[in-house]
């Protein structure tokens, strides 16, 4: 995605700026915006660079600042296509040979350690078996290097008992030099996630 697109248009909203040693030991700076409304878009972490100095012009630090706009982006789009239901569009952006790490207890199938497309596809199957989702929400996600962490509102109804989970989740997606995410890791309240499954 464009990076004028993403952090100059219409809605966004300045969270928080931070600074930090750059490439080539320059610098930057970095802002969160979020995007309205909120259900649809995610936030994003947009690197800024002091462009008064002219590091902008540095191949490497284009390069880097590229790469983490492109990973946002492939984030963006897993996300959109979760929410419509498609699957394939998932899988499409991971490796063929990723670890999908949900760490829970073992008797739970929905928690522990999968590796493949079979593996993501165990995941999903068991959501759509166990759970209505009734919020996914993604609201910030920020970029650095090879990786993506993104903090996501989830809601659900578990079918067999009625029991709701509420919840606020992080992702940290890994990527690889060609962009498909190599390693996927779910942070949750993983007691209450387990209760409301055990019913």
């Amino acid at each position: 995605m464009p990076r004028r697109a993403v952090d100059r248009a219409p809605g966004h909203r300045r969270l928080k700026r931070w600074g930090g040693a750059g490439v080539d030991g320059v610098v930057e700076a970095a802002f969160c915006v979020t995007v309205t409304p909120a259900p649809a878009s995610p936030a994003w972490c947009i690197p800024q660079v002091a462009r008064d100095r002219g590091v902008a012009r540095s191949p490497l630090l284009n390069n880097a600042l590229m790469g983490r706009e492109d990973n946002l982006a492939i984030v963006a789009a897993m996300y959109q296509a979760f929410g419509a239901g498609d699957i394939p569009g998932v899988l499409s952006h991971l490796d063929p040979q990723i670890e999908w790490s949900n760490r829970g207890p073992s008797d739970i199938d929905y928690f522990g350690v999968k590796h493949g497309h079979d593996g993501a596809l165990a995941i999903f199957g068991f959501l759509g078996d166990h759970v209505d989702i009734t919020a996914f929400e993604p609201h910030t996600m920020i970029a650095d290097k090879d990786h993506v962490v993104a903090l996501v509102h989830v809601a659900a109804t578990v079918k067999s008992s009625g029991l709701v989970y509420d919840e606020e989740t992080v992702h940290v997606f890994d990527f690889d030099e060609d962009g498909r995410v190599i390693r996927f890791r779910d942070y949750q309240d993983t007691e209450a996630v387990a209760a409301a499954l055990r019913g």
